[in-house]
């Protein structure tokens, strides 16, 4: 895995490569030559690994294991993917140390946490079995602090539990279902406190296992002396055996500079945990690994994640069933960022005869909530929960489930942020029969922070006869976009992406919509979208057909205003493989002046059929928009949309404070940052615009940006002041807005 930083600029060309991503496998044979595409860095989320408690227990795990401590067993479970019917671990209790005659039974003992990565126990005095996390398995060693009484070889004997067949290799032994596979352990080798090492022996006796190092090392050794096989999972090579890692959603906190990815492992048929990884703002992985659902005889499955940031925790939600045909419901717990791990799994929704499906999760920026709102389907009905997430306590539910819409509506999203407003749009996909055979329809209802319905339902896009599909949203709590997918009909496998621009007007909701990409012309697909608002754009990300089942996940970047592409057609992923199931999270979801930036993050199934979960960092390219203040006290507010070259959809606001009242916009490519009445003349007054507020006291003043190289880079500098008879701060009768540094991407 190369860890190296890549920043990607959605504008193609200007990507600053760092460090290149591993070699894309080989193309299929009819495939054509696929170009190279300059793009970010992937992480592989779910490569991670560490120790943590859920559920009561002490974990750890890695990407194919996890492995639960009990103090009177340890229990390793690979995972094995979907063609094992049941988890197969194997079990290992501790039964005695020493040596000769003098080998002694061990007591249980409590596991206790060595940092994030090594679990240890106190067997017996100076002797420490301890068990360390890595990403290819667990490090299993016994340090004896001083030599051990008695004469003869050292011996460690361990009681082995597992419906796997246990026979010997050449590097230890392996515990496998044949065509399936198992668990590993690698020969056992002695080290002393003066580096020297020597070879041991691992033998199986039935269901007793021996580590054994021979007495003359063990008399001559430099104390602490260490005995260490290494444990790890098999997994058998076989078309249909393959560990599954997919179905990844995102969130943010920026006091800690944190993203939480999330996403479901397959253990086995009857076995699908949850996990989740943190990540800094650049994209790297960090201390910080999560087992949020580890049940082996549960399937857990659909996680999302939102955030929290005044109480730097996130809230994860995820779809879970007792059996592959059992009701499902949804769950979640809260994973502090701040040291204080993660709260018990609750039920959100549990019981009666009805399934609870495809659950997701809105958070809030502002630091006065404490409350995540949860939306799920229920038997064709759209359906709401607040959480709230209290400090140290557990999640509580609140008494109410709201229903948000009924009937025939499915694939519920809800923005990953109330905003300032405290609002957040929930989305979903509504089945309409007529005209035969029928189709989907997109729509929208608007609530508020603790579920109170501002907006029913509302059509987004009601077209007869193509079918819309696979929602997705993101806002401030007054404007929105909502993503979808368009087919030609109900059954087509063609799907193009549409994007529509939302915005709140009293109790009403109004779009504008714009097609992102559609392939269908050529036959190729393109679906799934995600989207994330930056502040000043939107950041729309989708699975887009290259070849066959090559897709890659593709970027552009929306004018928040115009709803224009501002940053064209870019890709996190451009391998040969199915990269799809995307998800985007932006910073400005957590804290409006942490920048634009934002994390993409994906499933990919390579040509073996292995699912892997990657992320990368991206940097949408919508300008750099600062607000420098300077304003009277009565003064306007200016604002502007994605400043990039080429946007013809580049906008000024001036939000004012008279109605049809004289403005005048100043424009300067310097800072004067000039004391001016009571408050400060932030541009050099270089040009001066006349203009009028309209009946609604704003201006909106479209300048299209021209497709000119020569200003990328380029810092603007812009402030309205406004004429005030009445109220004048000083002499002058006028009123400053705030000033705004623009840079021109």
């Amino acid at each position: 895995m190369n860890n190296g930083l890549v920043v990607l600029s959605l504008a193609s060309g200007r990507a600053l490569v760092l460090a290149l991503a591993c070699a894309a496998p080989a193309l299929a044979q009819d495939a054509p030559a696929k170009p190279h595409v300059a793009g970010p860095a992937s992480r592989d989320a779910r490569s991670g690994f560490g120790t943590g408690f859920a559920e009561g227990a002490l974990w750890g795990g890695g990407p194919a294991y996890k492995v639960r401590f009990a103090p009177h067993e340890v229990e390793f479970t690979p995972a094995l993917g979907r063609f094992a019917e049941h988890d197969l671990p194997l079990t290992l209790s501790t039964l005695s140390v020493g040596r000769g005659a003098s080998l002694a039974g061990v007591a249980t003992a409590e596991p206790r946490r060595e940092g994030d990565a090594v679990v240890a126990y106190d067997r017996a005095p100076g002797v420490v079995e301890r068990h360390e996390m890595r990403a290819d398995g667990a490090e299993l060693s016994f340090v004896f602090e001083a030599p051990p009484a008695g004469t003869g070889d050292l011996v460690v004997r361990l009681a082995v539990h597992t419906e796997l067949v246990g026979h010997p290799t050449a590097d230890g032994l392996v515990f496998e279902l044949p065509g399936v596979g198992g668990v590993g352990l690698g020969a056992v080798t002695g080290r002393d406190a003066q580096g020297r090492s020597i070879p041991g022996a691992l033998q199986l006796h039935g269901d007793v296992l021996e580590l054994t190092l021979p007495a003359d090392f063990v008399d001559s050794a430099a104390y602490p002396l260490v005995l260490d096989p290494f444990v790890y999972p098999v997994v058998n090579v076989a078309v249909d055996a393959f560990s599954e890692e997919g179905e990844p959603d995102v969130a943010f906190i920026h006091w800690d500079d944190r993203y939480m990815v999330v996403w479901d492992k397959v253990y086995s048929l009857s076995d699908i945990d949850v996990r989740g990884q943190f990540l800094d703002g650049a994209g790297n992985i960090v201390s910080g690994y999560w087992f949020l659902d580890v049940s082996s005889t549960t399937l857990a499955s659909h996680p999302a994640v939102a955030s929290l940031p005044g109480h730097n925790r996130f809230m994860a939600v995820w779809e879970q069933r007792d059996c592959l045909f059992c009701f499902s419901d949804v769950y979640g717990c809260s994973v502090s960022t701040a040291g204080f791990g993660q709260s018990s799994t609750i039920p959100i929704i549990s019981g009666g005869s009805v399934n609870h499906l495809h659950p997701d999760v809105g958070g809030h920026n502002m630091s006065e909530s404490n409350v995540v709102s949860v939306v799920w389907e229920e038997s064709g009905n759209i359906m709401h929960r607040n959480v709230f997430v209290y400090f140290p306590t557990d999640p509580q539910l609140a008494a109410a489930i709201e229903t948000i819409t009924l009937g025939n509506a499915s694939a519920p999203a809800i923005s990953k942020s109330g905003g300032n407003d405290f609002q957040l749009l929930i989305v979903y996909q509504r089945y309409y029969s007529t005209p035969a055979p029928g189709d989907h329809d997109i729509e929208a209802t608007l609530i508020d922070v603790v579920g109170n319905i501002v907006v029913p339902s509302t059509a987004i896009s009601t077209t007869f006869g193509p079918d819309e599909r696979d929602p997705d949203v993101d806002g401030d709590g007054h404007l929105f976009n909502v993503v979808f997918s368009r087919a030609p009909d109900l059954f087509s496998g063609l799907d193009a992406v549409i994007a529509a621009r939302t915005v709140q007007s009293g109790g009403s909701l109004g779009n504008s919509q714009v097609t992102v990409d559609d392939q269908t012309a050529i036959g190729l697909d393109s679906r799934e979208p995600t989207v994330a608002y930056t502040g000043n754009g939107f950041l729309v990300g989708w699975s887009r057909q290259y070849f066959g089942t090559d897709y890659d996940i593709a970027l552009v970047g929306l004018d928040a205003s115009a709803n224009t592409i501002a940053d064209p057609l870019d890709f996190a992923d451009f391998n040969t493989s199915y990269a799809h199931l995307p998800a985007v999270c932006a910073k400005y979801s957590s804290g409006h002046l942490v920048g634009d930036g934002a994390l993409c993050t994906w499933q990919v199934t390579d040509g073996a059929g292995d699912d892997d979960v990657l992320a990368a960092a991206i940097d949408p390219q919508l300008g750099v928009v600062t607000n420098l203040g300077g304003q009277t006290p009565l003064g306007g507010k200016a604002s502007v949309s994605a400043a990039t070259i080429g946007n013809t959809g580049f906008t000024h606001f001036y939000d004012g404070v008279y109605s049809f009242n004289p403005v005048t916009l100043v424009l300067s490519i310097h800072a004067l940052m000039a004391p001016y009445c009571t408050g400060t003349l932030v541009p050099f007054p270089d040009f001066y615009f006349g203009l009028v507020t309209g009946l609604d006291t704003t201006i909106v003043l479209p300048t299209p940006m021209p497709p000119d190289p020569v200003l990328l880079g380029v810092t603007l500098y812009e402030q309205y002041s406004e004429k005030d008879l009445f109220s004048s701060p000083c002499g002058k009768k006028i009123q400053l807005s705030n000033g705004l540094s623009i840079l021109i991407e």
